[in-house]
């Protein structure tokens, strides 16, 4: 028997910790999605009107990094005066609050559109609509919300921790 693991990463990390293991690695697989519609997105957050917005997609969590995102949106604000941020997913109610709490301290609250869990013709519609996906995440075994990001065909910003990162810059789709 072998452990399966879903990117060399994910089997590296577990090496490190010296238990004797068979190891086969076996990407997560996506099914190529619909041509989707983007004004479904625009239509829903009205917030977004006609600009230009970067798309974090996927679970708010600690380890997802959304704040050192929300810092580097702050940054590049004066630079990307159109640009608006997306932000689809949902987690624990209050962290969600101090993340909101943290855009408006950095006088974000008027860039950054909440969209909440998403999923659906929705989800393809955002994805369909964004320009670049972003995932700063400290650590993910894999990264599927990458995965489904590069299949719609959007150049994606990943932290070093989302385990495929490292392919996504080797295949000239993204930086990391």
């Amino acid at each position: 028997a072998a452990v399966h693991f879903t990117s060399e990463d994910e089997q590296r990390e577990a090496a490190q910790w010296g238990v004797p293991m068979r190891g086969v690695v076996i990407p997560l697989g996506i099914e190529p999605a619909p041509v989707a519609e983007a004004a479904l997105v625009r239509a829903r957050f009205s917030a977004l009107g006609d600009a230009p917005y970067l798309l974090f997609l996927s679970r708010l969590d600690p380890k997802k990094n959304v704040e050192g995102l929300l810092r580097a949106f702050r940054l590049c604000a004066a630079q990307l005066p159109a640009v608006k941020l997306l932000i689809a997913g949902d987690g624990a109610s209050a962290y969600v609050a101090g993340l909101r709490a943290l855009a408006t301290e950095l006088d974000l609250a008027d860039r950054v559109i909440w969209a909440g869990h998403i999923e659906g013709d929705l989800k393809l519609s955002v994805l369909a609509g964004a320009g670049v996906f972003v995932l700063p995440s400290f650590s993910e075994n894999f990264g599927i919300a990458a995965a489904e990001a590069l299949m719609a065909g959007l150049p994606c910003v990943l932290g070093q921790g989302v385990a495929i990162a490292q392919d996504v810059v080797d295949a000239g789709a993204g930086v990391a």
